[in-house]
């Protein structure tokens, strides 16, 4: 491996992310008190069918010995798992899954330069409305080409992967047929069906496209015969790391056998060829979980866009009852989204120091602050409207009560004057005496018309 070009026969794997929207929002709450686990357990019996279709769940390892964490990988588990369910799909069951969905041709991608094969496929399904694929691949060189050349043809290969979403979209059924209603929040799916509060029918305004790949990052993996040549060289490769300009390239391995480099939209490992197996874990998983949270917060950022747009398009013409449907919707969808920001400060708990530096680094380069700050920034807004409708609500139950005020008032005045006339009359009166009846037909048209008043919905 040269400084600017790779020779012919060489082999370098490939690793493709890539996010994807399931629409569903698990009831996370309810799973922790009736167990993560056997709820995991139980579908994946379901969804393996008595055979090894490689459907299994997080957080269910547990060590021989006994601990939580140890020199294995020096992490842990997280509160909510890391994700609900996966599948890994490889050898057999992969070759099966490729011909079912049409995919041999695309995932061996074949130009002059060289030839991608696709070797395994996982796919993840998380809580708060995300899925991801990770696919491993392997490009054979069939003549010597530059880096820039590699580089480009890499790209083409995963933009080539929206060929995925059939597969992830089946992926996405076949985990909505077998998981209890009880523990679906939303289903964003299912269209809106005019229950509950009309500002639901913001859910229609976003996107539909469940299983569709959102984007692509590719990983670029690069072994070194030794380490003296992968010291000498690993800089070569810098242009593989999309960065801001005048952004040097930062290595985060605690390794001295490995160089491991964070950009945008694609992502690094230079590594000695004796270097472990796992040499590129700490990036790719990191990688994954980031990839799906960036998606997942910029879809509830636009949720509550919308959300605020809808509420002030529709201040007009709202009932009691609409307030109060709308007020128990703005502070539960809070109350998710407050839940959505604990899993995310949860997860860097039981990071190893290895991952710890690329998390670190991923949370720099991508600006996620930022993003949660526009997040919180439109909460602080829906919270106002919160407080609003709060406040239009307590003024409609002081109509209310002040209406209730005026019949017992009118009330007591027609008494008075029902004593005032029996008083002046003297009790003489014939029976049946006409004042009386005006009097008290007076009460009854006063009282029915405050009534119909009272019944009637007011509206703001």
């Amino acid at each position: 491996m040269g400084d600017q070009y790779f020779k012919k026969g060489t082999v370098l794997p490939l690793g493709f992310i890539a996010p994807f929207r399931s629409g569903i929002i698990l009831n996370s709450r309810e799973l922790l008190v009736d167990g993560y686990a056997d709820t995991q357990l139980s579908m994946m019996d379901k969804l393996n069918e008595g055979r090894d279709l490689g459907w299994g769940g997080a957080n269910l390892r547990k060590r021989d010995n006994g601990m939580e964490i140890d020199t294995d990988d020096y992490s842990g588990n997280t509160v909510i798992p890391k994700f609900f369910l996966s599948r890994i799909l490889k050898n057999q069951v992969f070759e099966t899954e490729r011909k079912a969905f049409n995919l041999a041709e695309n995932l061996n991608f074949e130009s002059p330069l060289a030839d991608i094969q696709a070797l395994e496929l996982e796919l993840r399904f998380y809580d708060y409305g995300m899925g991801c694929a990770y696919l491993k691949a392997e490009a054979t060189l069939k003549k010597d080409i530059t880096a820039e050349d590699y580089r480009l043809f890499v790209e083409a290969f995963g933009s080539s992967l929206s060929c995925l979403n059939d597969m992830c979209l089946k992926f996405l059924d076949d985990i909505r047929a077998h998981l209890p209603g009880r523990y679906i929040i939303k289903d964003y799916s299912a269209p809106y069906d005019g229950k509950g509060t009309s500002l639901e029918s913001f859910y229609d305004l976003l996107p539909k496209n469940f299983g569709n790949i959102v984007w692509v990052h590719r990983c670029y993996f690069f072994p070194f015969s030794d380490q003296k040549t992968l010291d000498k060289n690993v800089k070569s490769f810098y242009s593989f790391i999309p960065l801001a300009e005048g952004v040097e390239p930062k290595n985060l391995s605690l390794r001295d056998d490995a160089k491991t480099f964070v950009g945008n939209g694609a992502s690094m490992v230079a590594y000695s060829s004796k270097a472990e197996d796992n040499v590129t874990l700490p990036l790719t998983s990191m990688l994954e979980i980031q990839n799906v949270f960036y998606v997942a917060i910029e879809d509830m950022t636009r949720h509550l866009f919308y959300l605020n747009n809808e509420i002030s398009r529709l201040r007009e013409n709202r009932t009691i009852k609409e307030l109060e449907l709308q007020s128990r919707f703005i502070t539960r969808y809070q109350s998710q989204i407050s839940f959505f920001r604990a899993i995310y400060d949860d997860y860097d708990n039981t990071l190893s120091p290895q991952n710890m530096m690329v998390w670190r680094e991923v949370e720099e380069c991508w600006a996620t602050a930022n993003r949660f700050q526009d997040l919180e920034h439109k909460m602080s807004l829906a919270e106002r409207v919160y407080d609003r409708i709060m406040l239009d609500l307590s003024n409609m139950h002081n109509k209310r009560l002040g209406i209730f005020m005026l019949v017992f008032t009118i009330f007591s005045m027609l008494s008075v004057v029902v004593d005032t006339v029996d008083f002046t009359q003297g009790g003489g009166l014939e029976t049946p005496s006409f004042i009386r009846i005006a009097v008290l037909g007076m009460m009854f048209l006063m009282g029915s018309f405050l009534a119909l008043l009272l019944l009637k919905p007011k509206k703001i």
